[in-house]
């Protein structure tokens, strides 16, 4: 018996804006662009849902020599059932989403159809996302405590590969030893080794070693506003191509 495997073309490997853990987002629901004028600061973002764990993402994106990479983060917002068909009205402006439960979701109702709107008050969420030459850069849409957000403590970050095989899923694959491979415990520490924020209060500047361009970064921050509400959020993002 001849087998028709062929070694795969290592130029044919797909290159998405993201890639996600299975756990942030196992099954997507779609995405929209944000159109309206009454969706505060995100009007021209995209949204990004997700069915498989009924979640709602801001899609933070860039092109680097032509080639789109970035990252996401999650929109504070509960779902009760797999989201998909995200759609803003062109009557009222908001943003209204169907769900349903169906293969491998964490629906709580076999259906829904919800709306989320904006209220008009402080967001607290990162809004852009830039790969520099020595780290990242991450803007919020309000401004920052400038003491919280400068000490490189309320940062942490890791990275990792997945596999390009043949088979259903990969496991996470360590960047500094490919042949280290596995689940939650193969995640490399990226060390952050400062922080920096911008004279406007909005714009954090990380410099992270090692930077290398990567399948898988998570990025984690507990931080607080200029008016002192607490901002514990997280960014999943790619980096295909370092400026």
């Amino acid at each position: 018996m001849k087998s028709n495997k062929k070694t795969p073309d290592e130029s044919e490997k797909p290159k998405p804006l993201c890639w996600f853990p299975k756990n942030v987002d196992n099954s997507n629901g779609g995405q929209t662009w944000v159109t309206s004028d009454n969706w505060g600061p995100f009007k021209g973002s995209l949204i990004h849902t997700s069915y498989g764990t009924c979640s709602l993402y801001h899609v933070m994106h860039e092109f680097v020599d032509g080639q789109i990479q970035g990252g996401v983060t999650k929109i504070p917002v509960k779902f009760e059932s797999g989201i998909c068909r995200p759609r803003f009205s062109p009557f009222d402006g908001h943003l209204y989403i169907s769900g349903l439960n169906g293969w491998q979701s964490s629906a709580a109702r076999n259906a829904c159809f919800q709306r989320v709107r904006y209220t008009g008050k402080p967001v607290r969420l990162a809004k852009d996302f830039h790969i520099t030459h020595g780290g990242v850069v991450i803007t919020f849409t309000d401004s920052l405590d400038g003491k919280s957000a400068a000490d490189t403590a309320n940062w942490s970050a890791e990275h990792w590969n997945y596999e390009w095989a043949e088979h259903y899923g990969s496991p996470n694959v360590s960047v500094s030893d490919p042949k280290k491979k596995g689940n939650d415990n193969v995640k490399d520490p990226v060390e952050v080794k400062s922080a920096t924020l911008s004279s406007d209060g909005k714009t954090v500047t990380l410099t992270l070693d090692p930077h290398v361009p990567v399948m898988q970064m998570h990025i984690k921050y507990r931080i607080k506003s200029a008016d002192g509400a607490e901002i514990n959020s997280e960014i999943y993002n790619t980096i295909h191509k370092i400026p």
